[in-house]
C-alpha cells in the first residue's frame, strides 16, 4: 500500500472486470483518446472471478499503447474485493471507479481533474 505522501498528481482509475471480453475494447479505445497528458491517469483494471479473454484483451492494449498507464491484476471473486484491491495499487492523489462495459469521452479525465481538491467529490 502506497502512503498518501507518496501520491502522484493525477487520477487513478479503478476498474473491476468479470467476464468483459464482449465490451471492454470500448472502454479501452476510451482510455487511450484521453485529452489529458498520459502522465496524469492510470487505469487499474482488477479481474475478478472467472476468466475469460479480457485480460489478452488489456495485455495487447498494453503492448500497443505503452504511453498509457494501464495496470492488470486480479483480485478475489466479488467487485467490491476488486475495487479494493485497485484503492491499495492506486498512486495518484485521486479515485475513480469506473465499469468494464461504460467508456468515457476523450476529456472526461482532463474536465475532472480541473475541479479536484483534498476532500472534495467531483460529479
Amino acid at each position: 500500500m502506497i502512503k498518501e505522501s507518496d501520491l502522484k498528481d493525477g487520477i487513478s482509475a479503478i476498474i473491476p472486470t468479470y467476464k468483459g471480453e464482449k465490451y471492454i475494447n470500448k472502454l479501452l479505445d476510451s482510455l487511450i483518446n484521453q485529452s489529458i497528458d498520459f502522465n496524469l491517469f492510470e487505469a487499474i483494471f482488477i479481474v475478478n472471478g472467472e476468466f475469460d479473454s479480457t485480460p489478452d484483451i488489456i495485455k495487447k492494449y498494453q503492448t500497443a499503447n505503452p504511453e498509457v498507464n494501464i495496470i492488470l491484476t486480479e483480485s478475489e471473486k466479488g467487485v467490491c474485493n476488486a475495487r479494493n484491491k485497485g484503492i491499495e495499487l492506486a498512486s495518484m492523489k485521486y479515485s475513480i471507479f469506473i465499469d468494464d462495459d461504460d467508456f468515457i469521452s476523450e476529456n472526461y479525465f482532463e474536465e475532472l481533474y480541473k475541479f479536484v481538491k483534498p476532500n472534495r467529490i467531483v460529479l
